[in-house]
């Protein structure tokens, strides 16, 4: 049988190596990746669903400008500014080249979003930072981003969208999502595993 001190630190240490922000959830005319793709350059990922996938974990920036920066807010009521911290990276992508009117959905992040990003010169400029070290993003493709036939809007940790490719335009409906980033275990934490190793050292 486990002594309590060693289920403690079991317990702790589980809570210490889950500490990240995630997609949740999804609803409507969504594909949730649980994987990141290999590509998400033009005519990589095709279909009539929205795409989201998880990025990166725990990346720290001292200052990116972002499309969005107020919550809760829709994209015609934006305020565009300068996000500094650290942050979780998520992203959405619709690539239907046949077209589609209404693909309507949400996504649910397990934090508050912070700042979103949908307009093509700051999805290239944030690919790097916070995308994927294993996908092949589309930097540079000038029709990617919000078009001005989609909308979206954001509240808390929700974001809901309704996204049109208008075909036959070879455009792409991008969106980078940052949410605030589950902090790392803090020093009472790390200290309170200390005095349970130590104390299970003593009895041993």
């Amino acid at each position: 049988m486990l002594r309590p001190a060693a289920i403690t630190l079991s317990t702790l240490a589980m809570i210490a190596s889950s500490a990240t922000a995630a997609i949740t959830g999804v609803s409507g005319q969504t594909t949730w990746l649980g994987v990141n793709p290999a590509s998400a350059t033009f005519g990589s990922l095709t279909g009539p669903n929205v795409y989201a996938w998880d990025e990166k974990t725990n990346i720290t920036t001292t200052g990116v400008w972002a499309d969005m920066i107020n919550n809760p807010a829709n994209e015609s009521s934006a305020i565009p500014g300068v996000v500094a911290g650290t942050f979780d990276s998520h992203f959405l992508h619709l690539d239907n080249p046949n077209g589609f009117f209404g693909t309507s959905g949400s996504v649910t992040f397990s934090s508050q979003i912070v700042a979103v990003f949908f307009r093509a010169v700051n999805l290239d400029n944030t690919d790097a930072l916070f995308g994927n070290n294993t996908t092949t993003y589309d930097t540079f493709y000038p029709l990617r981003g919000l078009n001005a036939a989609s909308m979206f809007s954001i509240n808390n940790n929700l974001l809901k969208f309704n996204l049109t490719a208008l075909a036959p335009t070879a455009e792409m409906i991008e969106l980078r999502v940052l949410t605030h980033s589950v902090p790392a275990p803090g020093a009472a934490l790390l200290l309170g595993l200390g005095c349970l190793a130590a104390a299970r050292r003593r009895r041993g």
